[in-house]
């Protein structure tokens, strides 16, 4: 992850009228991915987000993204046994329209799984009836470890759109409408401002913590 002088260094280059571009930069980096693992532009973003924030090792991160195809709002599932902790991750990657506001029910189909994963079984046998068969498996053992095992719950919704205020307080009151404390709802975003305009601190910050872009 970028370090504070990492962002000192590129807030100094912007001072020189050096344009700053971590769009740009990210979409290199994706692109990178996507052709050393001969996958999807879409996967690889996903991908890139677990290898700096989740787990680095290379077979592994692979194996957390689910198919394309009916996988109901997964795009990866990550069980981490040491802190015990169930990852669930929902991107959307665009290389046009970066900022393009997200729907509201995108981002309630990631925080739905907040009720559902820790509720009653009965909730997940049906969900997940006609879920490809990439994620079905997996979901049910997330389930089964926040229910008896109290393994945490972490829901990221990874983005290059925006998300409203009114869609994220919507999306949080529904991923705590179960009421764990061991659940959390994340969103990583950007907008058209982060792109076009000269970059401050806190939004350089943000696009660091999203996929370290800022590699220096």
């Amino acid at each position: 992850m970028a370090s504070q002088n990492d962002i000192d260094v590129v807030l100094k280059r912007s001072k020189q009228k050096h344009v700053v571009d971590p769009i740009g930069e990210l979409n290199r980096l994706v692109g990178e991915l996507q052709r050393a693992e001969a996958i999807h532009p879409d996967e690889a973003f996903i991908l890139r987000f677990i290898r700096s924030h989740l787990i680095e090792n290379d077979e592994i991160s692979r194996n957390c993204l689910t198919r394309r195809g009916n996988e109901k709002g997964v795009d990866a599932l990550y069980i981490d046994h040491a802190p015990r902790q169930v990852n669930l991750i929902q991107g959307k990657y665009r290389l046009q329209n970066v900022g393009k506001p997200e729907k509201i029910q995108d981002v309630l189909q990631l925080a739905h799984y907040g009720p559902l994963l820790t509720g009653n079984g009965d909730g997940v046998t049906k969900w997940t009836e006609s879920i490809d068969v990439s994620i079905k498996e997996k979901l049910k053992e997330a389930w089964r470890l926040i229910r008896h095992k109290e393994y945490g719950l972490n829901l990221y919704y990874v983005t290059t759109g925006s998300i409203s205020r009114a869609i994220l307080r919507n999306a949080e009151d529904t991923a705590f409408n179960s009421r764990r404390r061991h659940l959390q709802f994340e969103t990583f975003f950007g907008s058209r401002s982060n792109t076009r305009r000269a970059a401050t601190r806190r939004q350089l910050r943000k696009f660091a913590d999203l996929l370290d872009v800022l590699e220096i």
